[in-house]
């Protein structure tokens, strides 16, 4: 669960503190949030202002990673960790495991990983908003933009003809 800082910087800007998972899953690209998807869609609506649709998320990423990991102590040990960390999954992945035994490894392997980081740069981290936020997309160009292999075709309703096929 995050909690809210009274903290600012000089300039008055808002910070908010998060588990370590849940900065580390936005800014490694691991999923090592005890919460899951729920830690990313919290941490990007603090960072952005507003709610993302989950095909905002990868935009909304991007354009964050300069900030998030400039506010992680020791980032290069993090990325070093990040290796280590894909080369235990390639390992997990490679064993003659079922699913479910694959998952509940996977779990267990970023608990671990997710201590070890911890260990190193603590339990929480207090980050600071991004101070340009985008403002929410428009949905027909987020979908051009995840799609530029195809063309975006949109089919708008007469509102006098609602009961009519299209």
């Amino acid at each position: 669960m995050t909690r809210s800082t009274n903290d600012s910087d000089d300039t008055g800007t808002m910070k908010k503190t998060f588990p370590i998972g849940d900065v580390l899953t936005v800014a490694t690209g691991r999923m090592v949030a005890e919460r899951g998807f729920d830690a990313v869609y919290e941490l990007l609506e603090f960072l952005f202002g507003f709610k993302p649709f989950t095909h905002y998320i990868p935009r909304m990423v991007k354009i964050c990673l300069p900030h998030l990991r400039a506010q992680i102590p020791q980032i290069d040990v993090v990325d070093q960790e990040v290796a280590r960390l894909d080369r235990d999954n390639q390992e997990i992945e490679s064993r003659q495991l079922s699913r479910s035994e694959k998952i509940v490894a996977f779990q267990e392997l970023a608990h671990a990983w997710r201590r070890d980081i911890a260990e190193k740069i603590g339990d929480e981290l207090t980050i600071s908003i991004m101070p340009d936020p985008i403002a929410p997309q428009d949905p027909v160009e987020a979908l051009t933009e995840m799609r530029e292999d195809r063309s975006v075709i949109v089919v708008l309703r007469d509102e006098n003809k609602k009961n009519e096929a299209p």
